[in-house]
């Protein structure tokens, strides 16, 4: 709502900005406005009201300009004049983005001359471009202007911000109307102007009189005022008994200070001053117990009268008019009391003392009793007290299983709030204090500290800030936060500004409302004040430590505790066989390692040290056989006491009274082993060694029998492992049919985000991928896969070895090596992965097992064991190998000598002659020929590869192909079919060295199905008569192409070696229901491309999905056509599709029906974007060449065993005479 304005015009705060316009600043031609409405859209243009000139004038407009709200810029609707000196322009905007009051702008241009004077106003104002109802009077060198109906007074002597010259204030006659500012538009409405402005002025300026009667005297600041103006009225009463009555138009005046009475003109009128016989109204306040009143402001008003005073010291008086008073007596900080008191002919002193006992907020609510309910989002300011150090009490209670919960908040000099909250660390079930800074997520930065306090969803919450710390009392358990304590950032999204949290200056402080509370936020026993020296003190207690024995020295480490906080108490000078006992607020300390006792500071007091000599018990201890005990660290203590000894290097011993004791042995490792020992006026060594035999997790959990059973999204790290190099070996098992699994993880230094590997099924090879993941929740994920070619097992014995910047995996003792450059897919990518902390062959690393995914029975693993790596770990990842060959005609090598168990190697014979036949043998077997001479094998021991040539005779032959295969660029080869012997085939012929015998002879297409034949060798050469013929096409699987049953989601088929441009698919597939179908497959490169009919109302719609996994790694695209959808609602539905691919056009039929598809063809994505990035036509409808074969999507019937098919398989490459005939019929 717009207010009246002082006609005071402010001094403009920017700096002057000169408004240049564009051509010539010479008046222009005279333009009369036809009507009261009109649009200006050149810069400077203007229309005049009329041709006639004057000295003075008026004008007014609804005018509105055309930019954003959001720009600053002398860019408005204006009022218009010109003289024969030039042209002036006046109108209202802002003067910065941010501003939200009206600057008035006058814009002068004499030539090429441009003058701009800024009058800064406090008049409310949203901006040029929203309507603005502008009037300018004119008169005697003064303006009268008008923004919304707020009045301004402007003449020469007015202060402004001023650039260039020109007389704005000329009493020449002059032409006016209307204006357009600067660039953009602006549209004048209701435009209307004249000359008669003594009329117009009746509108803006009031009269006022004075009319005072006998009591006193009275002055009028003006006589004549502009509406809005504010005017003050002296009174002097001639006696201090008599009190003023001042009025205005029938409504009473309130005194703004002694005898000062202001009001707002509005319109004109007398006002009048009596005087009123007034007698003295006394009376006393007071504050209830705890509540802070130092510095407290108190007035005393009379609402009757309209009369207030200011109490001092507790104590108050005014002078009031006889009758009855309605009475308020008001605090800055406090609720406010209310009471009537009657006055008659005499002085009055109020009996009953009024104590304020209800704090109050700045909004003016009130904490009755110490408590409250807030509401979401609440900043209630404590009303009245601003202190450079304070504290704050409250008892406050979450809402909810997060961070919904009350707390205190403070501004210390700056609009970014701190507030201070405590929560609930999930991981350790203690508060965590959060300090966090702004009102919204753009401008917020919170920092995290953490605490051994345990957390409770109902507690006392104090705050007390002195001296540049922070004190925070969590239950009376106490933290000191200063700019320099260890923190996480939990939010940086703007600088935290550590220098407006820990200062000297003044701090305003209250409650808030954090989160959504459907029910408020209650608060209870809410109690502030001024923070000082014995506030810090009573956050602490004061500790003194005693020890009678001279040799004995106790020393605390603090005598001075935060309440809650750790204390140490240190004693040296301690023998082998002394014993001491501690004593604090009547409980017994236990060492936490020898001769030093660490406790909770729960009492200000002594600490008593009592000494005793002993007897020593001292012992042995080893490891059971595969126990890592390098670096383990044993303690050794007496259970029941507490009481410590010294253990190291397999030896133990303790100092311990006559009686019957029990032994705690504990390893930083390993489970404690107990014993007892018995002590009797001499020292005992015990005759058995303690064997560690059961490992177990930093949590304390046991792996009992190597074995442990993890809960869904466990971490189990190894209790006391920090190393370099490391190994873990574990047997795992899938829970289910996707990544449910346990697997390994480590940390990598500081690194807060764990490697985690894990072995899963690649569902189109069903061997293993290896997966390598980054982060804890999905926002901070990032994932690496690696492709293998071992066979999938649900259950698997998982082998990690981190070593030298390289990673080891094992899967059922098959190994693979991964370094930052080994080949990969990225399969999340939701942050870095961080490369340099996963291969970091320099940093110690935590590590231990974790179970991935969910499993209501949880995730069993066995065979636990893990240590050091060192080079003898990872050569035993390796066999090595070597190679013998006696024919010195030929050559034998090795890729490599030193082969991961499992990979592969190949043995290249060169020299071999056509005759020669190689034999090669590895680890008992007779190894196959890869390719001629070349012999891939996979390592399964160390060992020699033996070579032995023998000679032998040529068999050869010719090949041919069925009618209708496609032969163009099909690969052949042929071997022996017993000894894999390799020979040469191309071309239509082959041939290939065999001994004398009877051979079996197989001829390998790339993509049909092998032709044999068998031939006997006696003494010579062979040539068999009869070609061998490929008959029948295959499957890149070997199988040959006919009736196909899917037994997987999601698994597809392609047909041998074939990959061409254009082709025609013809087959018979099925559909169940839903989604569950068989369809079409191709392959483009290295991404996949699958095509299936699905129901859309009716009709077809052809989905043509990319990508293979069932959903996070796919996108779809749709087509609807006019193809019948299963006219007879069979379930399932055996239907025949025919797909021909001619030069980037697809041509897709059912039944007989065809629909043509293009780069261009309509399309629409009902899966956008899944990890694969839009799909569009021209990835698929184009002339690459194309892998082909067939898929299933959702393979089985949920209700019973039916699968889905393809059969009825046909295929040529004749794809251009296909798209004719279809051509042809569509056009039909």
């Amino acid at each position: 709502m717009k207010r009246l304005r002082f006609i005071t015009v402010l001094v403009a705060l920017c700096a002057a900005v000169s408004i240049v316009g564009c051509g010539d600043n010479k008046p222009q031609p005279s333009k009369i406005m036809d009507g009261n409405t009109v649009t200006l859209t050149a810069a400077w243009d203007y229309a005049l009201i009329s041709a006639d000139a004057s000295a003075d004038f008026w004008v007014e407009t609804r005018a509105t300009a055309d930019y954003r709200s959001d720009e600053a810029g002398r860019r408005a609707g204006a009022v218009y004049f010109e003289t024969e000196d030039g042209s002036a322009y006046v109108f209202a905007d802002k003067a910065r983005v941010d501003s939200e009051t009206a600057t008035v702008y006058m814009v002068g241009k004499s030539g090429e001359e441009t003058a701009t004077y800024e009058y800064a106003t406090d008049v409310e104002y949203e901006g040029a471009n929203h309507a603005t109802d502008l009037k300018v009077v004119f008169t005697g060198g003064v303006y009268y202007v008008r923004i919304d109906g707020s009045w301004l007074k402007i003449d020469d002597k007015t202060a402004a911000t001023k650039s260039g010259e020109f007389d704005f204030f000329t009493r020449k006659e002059k032409k006016y109307g209307v204006g357009n500012a600067e660039t953009g538009a602006s549209t004048h409405e209701n435009v209307a102007g004249g000359t008669d402005v003594a009329e117009q002025l009746k509108e803006c300026l009031v009269t006022l009189s004075l009319d005072c009667e006998a009591g006193g005297s009275a002055t009028l600041g003006v006589t004549e005022a502009m509406k809005g103006e504010k005017v003050t009225v002296t009174v002097t009463p001639t006696d201090e008994s008599y009190l003023p009555i001042v009025t205005f138009n029938g409504r009473a005046l309130t005194a703004t200070g002694g005898n000062t009475y202001e009001l707002i003109a509005t319109v004109s009128g007398t006002i009048e001053v009596r005087f009123a016989r007034a007698f003295n109204v006394s009376g006393e306040y007071d504050y209830a117990a705890g509540l802070y009143a130092d510095g407290d402001e108190v007035i005393v008003r009379s609402e009757t009268a309209g009369l207030e005073t200011a109490g001092k010291d507790g104590e108050f008086s005014f002078r009031l008019t006889p009758g009855e008073h309605e009475l308020k007596v008001i605090s800055a900080r406090f609720g406010e009391i209310a009471t009537t008191v009657t006055v008659t002919d005499a002085d009055v002193a109020i009996s009953d003392k009024f104590t304020f006992d209800k704090l109050a907020f700045t909004d003016g609510t009130t904490v009755s009793g110490g408590a409250t309910t807030l509401a979401d989002g609440d900043y209630k300011t404590f009303a009245g007290v601003k202190e450079k150090n304070f504290f704050v009490e409250a008892t406050v209670k979450r809402m909810d299983e997060g961070e919904t919960v009350g707390g205190v908040f403070f501004n210390a000099g700056s609009d970014s709030p701190v507030k201070v909250l405590a929560f609930e660390d999930q991981s350790t079930h203690n508060f965590k204090i959060r300090l966090t800074r702004g009102k919204d997520w753009d401008g917020r930065s919170d920092r995290d500290y953490a605490t051994d306090i345990p957390f409770a969803a109902e507690y006392k919450l104090s705050v007390a800030y002195f001296g540049k710390s922070l004190y925070v009392g969590l239950n009376d358990k106490w933290t000191a936060i200063t700019a320099e304590t260890p923190h996480v950032v939990v939010v940086n999204n703007t600088d935290f500004d550590p220098a407006s949290v820990w200062n000297e200056e003044v701090k305003t402080f209250g409650l808030i409302a954090n989160g959504f509370s459907a029910v408020g936020y209650p608060i209870s026993g809410v109690r502030y004040g001024k923070a000082t020296e014995a506030t810090v003190d009573d956050c602490y207690y004061t500790l003194t430590a005693t020890c009678a024995d001279e040799k004995v020295t106790a020393a605390l480490n603090e005598t001075k505790v935060l309440k809650g906080g750790k204390a140490v108490l240190t004693l040296s000078g301690l023998t082998a066989t002394a014993i001491p006992e501690v004593e604090y607020d009547g409980k017994t300390l236990k060492p936490t390692t020898a001769g030093v006792y660490e406790f909770t500071a729960t009492a200000s007091g002594a600490v008593t040290v009592t000494v005793i000599y002993a007897h020593t018990v001292s012992g042995t201890y080893t490891y059971a056989s595969g126990l890592y005990s390098d670096g383990d660290i044993v303690t050794i203590k007496e259970k029941s006491s507490g009481a410590l000894g010294a253990a190291e290097n397999g030896a133990f011993s303790i100092p311990l009274v006559d009686g019957t004791h029990t032994l705690v042995l504990a390893s930083s490792r390993y489970a404690e082993i107990e014993t007892e020992a018995t002590v009797n006026g001499e020292d005992v060594t015990l005759s058995a060694a303690l064997t560690f035999t059961t490992r177990r997790f930093e949590d304390g959990t046991k792996i009992e029998n190597d074995a442990a059973t993890l809960v869904s999204g466990e971490y189990k790290a190894f209790a006391g492992m920090k190393e370099t190099n490391f190994y873990v070996e574990a047997t795992v098992k899938r829970m289910d049919e996707g990544e449910s699994t346990g697997g390994v993880y480590y940390y990598s230094g500081a690194d807060v985000s764990p490697v985690k590997i894990l072995a899963f099924e690649n569902q189109e090879t069903h061997n293993f991928k290896l997966r390598i993941t980054r982060g804890t929740g999905w926002d901070d994920r990032s994932d690496r896969d690696y492709a293998t070619d071992i066979p999938f097992t649900v259950d698997c014995k998982l082998s990690v070895a981190a070593y030298g910047g390289a990673l080891y995996v094992g899967l059922n003792g098959v190994w693979t090596k991964i370094t930052a450059e080994t080949p990969h897919t990225v399969a999340v990518n939701n942050t870095d992965f961080g490369a340099a902390s996963v291969w970091n062959g320099e940093t110690i690393k935590t590590f231990g097992l974790f179970a991935n995914g969910s499993s209501e029975s949880g995730f069993p693993i066995s065979g636990i064991r893990y240590g050091k790596a060192t080079e003898a770990t990872v050569d035993d990842c390796y066999y090595t190998l070597s190679v013998v060959c006696a024919d010195e005609k030929v050559t034998a090598a090795l890729s490599e000598t030193k082969v991961l168990k499992g990979g592969k190697a190949a043995l290249t014979l060169s020299g071999l002659t056509e005759a020669a036949i190689a034999t090669v043998t590895y680890n008992g077997e007779t190894l196959k020929p890869t390719t001629a001479g070349v012999y891939e094998f996979t390592a399964t021991a160390s060992g020699e590869v033996t070579v032995t040539v023998t000679y032998a005779y040529i068999a050869s032959g010719t090949y041919t192909y069925a009618s209708g295969l496609y032969s163009d660029g099909d690969i052949v080869s042929v071997k022996e079919k017993q000894s894999g012997a390799l020979g040469t085939a191309g071309n239509g012929a082959f041939s290939i060295p065999l001994t004398p015998g009877t051979h079996t002879i197989v001829l390998t297409s790339a993509r049909f199905a092998d032709a044999e034949t068998e031939v006997t060798i006696e003494n010579g050469n062979v040539t068999i008569d009869t070609a061998l013929e490929f008959t029948t096409m295959k499957f890149e699987s070997g199988q040959a192409v006919g009736a196909y049953e899917f037994t997987a989601d999601n698994q597809a088929v392609y047909f041998g070696g074939i990959s061409v441009a254009d082709f025609v698919v013809t087959a018979d597939y099925t559909w169940l229901d839903g989604e569950t179908s068989s369809g079409f497959a191709m392959k483009i490169g290295d991404e996949q491309y699958r095509i299936f009919a699905f129901d859309n109302g009716g009709k077809v719609k052809l989905c043509v999905r990319k990508g293979t996994d069932f959903w996070d790694n796919r996108n779809d695209l749709d087509y609807a056509t006019d193809l019948v959808w299963n006219p007879g609602g069979a379930k399932p539905w055996t239907y025949t599709m025919k797909i021909v691919y001619n030069q980037g056009v697809m041509y897709v039929g059912i039944g007989d029906k065809y629909v043509k598809i293009t780069a261009d063809t309509a399309y629409t994505h009902p899966l956008e974007s899944n990890g694969k990035g839009n799909i569009s036509g021209a990835e698929f409808l184009n002339t690459a060449e194309k892998r082909i074969g067939f898929v299933a999507f959702d393979y089985k019937y949920e209700n019973d065993d039916s699968t889905v098919s393809v059969s009825n398989i046909s295929f040529s490459v004749n794809a251009g005479e296909a798209a004719a005939e279809i051509e042809a019929a569509l056009a039909k």
